[in-house]
């Protein structure tokens, strides 16, 4: 082979490995990484993951009754972060306002059960969608970090709710060997009242509600080494929380999830309408 022809090759050569390098320089990562690109092997515990393994869920969605696996795939709300006029705070998780027209997702839950459906138009409790649940155990789980203290609050409305009946709608799911605290509206011959549920146990006689009536609903729960807390806000939508109407100083273990919809199994005669769930560690949010 001549001179020349040799030189031409290794001028080809050199050549080939400059434009591989501008390809990985282009796209961000290396044109050799093997494995899960961004996925499970490092999600970070401030975006939602544990740390153990992130991105997506570990399995089927768990029984509405605490019994089953961990999703660790939440990831934070792209706009749930500190906000100018302090009407969203550093310390926002999720804002799920289902604004993007899906019951999952970014401003929607991290896994939905049964058949819950977008609430449009008249049914909308706020802005242009909701969550709707009809008849049925239906909901969506959004998952968090684990963590010792969280704030969340609801809006939901309800109807068709029959004489003895129970209805829970709102549950906070613990750690593994942790008890769950869940918020029932119960309905008999006296009327209709939101009840405080530890462990299956009510703790309160509950706050009187009224159907086809918009509520926001808040929780605050502080499960640290030291101090046991639950608190139970309610008030009427767009109006800010009183005292709360349930406290209780039971031990649940940390939270790893917030679940709402129709959640128990029977949930099978009324409809339920939620909307803008904000979950938040270090304050309630506001209306």
């Amino acid at each position: 082979m001549g001179p020349s022809r040799r030189t031409a090759q290794r001028i080809g050569a050199l050549a080939s490995a400059m434009a591989l390098a501008g390809c990985a320089l282009l796209s961000g990562a290396s044109d050799l990484t093997v494995g899960d690109v961004g996925g499970d092997d490092a999600a970070p515990t401030t975006n939602g993951g544990d740390g153990q393994g992130g991105g997506t869920a570990d399995g089927g969605m768990p029984g509405v009754d605490a019994g089953g696996g961990r999703f660790d795939g939440a990831g934070g709300d792209v706009d749930a972060k500190a906000s100018p006029d302090g009407s969203v705070s550093a310390s926002r998780l999720r804002n799920v306002t289902f604004e993007d027209g899906a019951l999952t997702g970014v401003h929607g839950g991290d896994s939905m059960f049964g058949t819950p459906f977008l609430a449009t138009g008249a049914s909308a409790l706020s802005g242009t969608a909701s969550l709707g649940t009809d008849k049925g155990p239906s909901g969506i789980q959004v998952d968090v970090p684990t963590l010792d203290e969280v704030y969340a609050t609801t809006l939901a409305r309800g109807n068709g709710f029959g004489l003895s009946t129970d209805y829970t709608l709102l549950s906070f799911v613990p750690e593994s060997g942790g008890t769950i605290a869940e918020l029932h509206v119960q309905a008999n011959v006296t009327g209709i009242s939101l009840v405080l549920v530890v462990g299956g146990i009510p703790v309160d006689p509950g706050a009187p509600v009224t159907i086809n009536t918009t509520y926001r609903i808040g929780a605050h729960l502080r499960q640290g080494t030291t101090t046991k807390l639950i608190e139970v806000f309610l008030a009427p939508a767009g109006t800010a929380f009183g005292a709360p109407f349930a406290s209780s100083s039971i031990a649940l273990g940390r939270t790893i999830g917030v679940r709402i919809g129709s959640l128990g199994t029977s949930s099978t005669n009324g409809k339920l309408y939620f909307d803008d769930l904000f979950i938040d560690t270090a304050s309630m949010p506001g209306p």
